[in-house]
């Protein structure tokens, strides 16, 4: 049951991350208590040091997400960079 439970959320929070970053990593910083608590309830500390370096890394993008625009994915996607990008890719 947790290994499932675990999965939605981590999961849930990687595509709420991928359309509002802000909220996305915020919910995987929170998302860090539940895996802290099954490391300790099974005895797995190496979930704790693992919840420990993501962590580190979702408040790093977070930091990230709060000094760039505050834009969607469809806001960023539909300017002319990707046409422009596959054009170059097609000429190499």
């Amino acid at each position: 049951m947790w290994s499932i439970a675990l999965a939605v959320v981590g999961l849930t929070g990687l595509l709420i991350a991928a359309r509002r970053p802000r909220i996305g990593w915020w919910f995987n910083i929170a998302a860090q208590a539940v895996w802290i608590t099954y490391g300790i309830t099974t005895a797995q500390y190496g979930f704790i040091v693992m919840s420990a370096g993501y962590t580190v890394a979702y408040v790093r993008l977070l930091r990230a997400a709060y000094r760039a625009p505050s834009q969607t994915v469809t806001e960023r996607d539909s300017g002319d960079t990707g046409s422009h990008l596959s054009q170059n890719a097609l000429r190499a």
